[in-house]
């Protein structure tokens, strides 16, 4: 019989093949354009796993932007800055926040963090929680319309009043909105509970939750393939719990842009990772 382990690297291929199928209608690809990552809070320290980091330290940072240097150190023109609602630095850090090295999921997801490595996903930023529905508003700029972007978040926190909300990104300045996908610790789509493509959003949406998804299960929010019809992307968060002392983390997020490859690449590509699931399929 299979076992777990092979199911999941060939769950990861096949992830890897329908990006490249994306990617021919308009996906990014990190070998034509540029990795982010961004460490939300210094509480437990700065930089994770996989090159360089972009630390906002405080939300006072984040509120007066942030340029943003891609994983190699280099700048990209893109900066961040909260343009709406509130963040709060929490002061609880480490296992608290993220367990990164024990358990089934010890090192998952591997972009935000690893085993020997839990600086960036061991710490947040999270919504107000009075009695109020907390929210934030992040602003992208600096981006290229025509560009092709995916975003993955990181929300974890170990505690049962961290019970997530809602999370929808913007192209048109906040005139519509759309949700993300729940993946799980691998990289795989979660489609089980009431997971779906683009489900998170406010409006009839599933919230994410930060302790039971994010916390227990080590999933993470994503979203791929968006064409970029503006300079600027906007990312929204907002409780689901109105009840006081409930909220939102938000402890990393990777971001991936890039133009879409030419037809002839994109090909090669695909033909590549269906070999390699095909070569699997046999073993």
């Amino acid at each position: 019989m299979e076992s777990l382990i092979s199911r999941n690297k060939f769950a990861g291929m096949a992830r890897g093949a329908c990006a490249a199928a994306l990617m021919l209608g308009g996906a990014t690809s990190t070998l034509l354009g540029s990795t982010v990552l961004v460490d939300f809070s210094d509480a437990l320290g700065s930089g994770g796993p996989g090159g360089t980091w972009n630390t906002v330290a405080t939300p006072a940072a984040i509120t007066a932007g942030v340029g943003l240097l891609d994983v190699g150190g280099v700048a990209t023109g893109i900066s961040v800055s909260r343009t709406a609602g509130n963040l709060i630095e929490s002061s609880n850090t480490g296992p608290l926040v993220f367990v990164h090295d024990s358990g089934v999921y010890a090192g998952l997801p591997a972009w935000a963090a690893s085993t020997s490595n839990n600086l960036a996903a061991g710490d947040i930023f999270y919504t107000d929680n009075g009695t109020v529905q907390g929210t934030a508003t992040l602003t992208f700029t600096g981006l290229t319309v025509g560009n092709v972007l995916s975003m993955d978040i990181l929300s974890s926190r170990n505690a049962a009043s961290a019970s997530g909300g809602f999370f929808e990104y913007s192209l048109d300045g906040g005139t519509t909105w759309a949700g993300f996908s729940v993946l799980d610790a691998n990289g795989v789509l979660e489609t089980d509970n009431g997971w779906g493509l683009g489900v998170t959003t406010v409006q009839g949406g599933k919230s994410f939750n930060s302790f039971t998804d994010g916390f227990s299960e080590h999933r993470y929010l994503n979203v791929a393939g968006v064409v970029l019809t503006g300079t600027t992307l906007q990312l929204r968060l907002w409780d689901a719990n109105l009840t006081s002392g409930h909220f939102t983390a938000l402890n990393a997020l990777r971001l991936e842009v890039g133009a879409v490859p030419e037809p002839g690449i994109g090909f090669l590509l695909l033909g590549a990772l269906g070999g390699m699931l095909l070569k699997r399929r046999r073993c």
